[in-house]
């Protein structure tokens, strides 16, 4: 897991601030889910369809825009071919 920053969830509302990391080399499982995650639902979409969602406004609480930016960020500043 890589640590790609970290972010306030409302800031000037709230203290409480949200990590965000990249996760690679993971593989699906069955879930068992805590009773507070009973009504979760897992999607795979592809990179274009997640930014279009977030265009179209799908997708639009700020800590998931706010985490794709921070991925962006790090991803423009590896070195080609990582």
């Amino acid at each position: 897991m890589t640590c790609l920053g970290a972010q306030w969830v409302a800031y000037g509302f709230v203290r409480q601030c949200m990590h965000v990391f990249l996760a690679t080399g993971l593989t699906h499982t069955e879930n068992d889910p805590d009773p507070e995650e009973h009504d979760l639902v897992v999607r795979s979409l592809s990179v274009e369809e997640f930014e279009q969602r977030m265009l179209d406004g799908s997708i639009r609480d700020g800590c998931t825009l706010g985490a794709w930016g921070l991925y962006l960020l790090w991803k423009a500043r590896q070195p080609s071919g990582a």
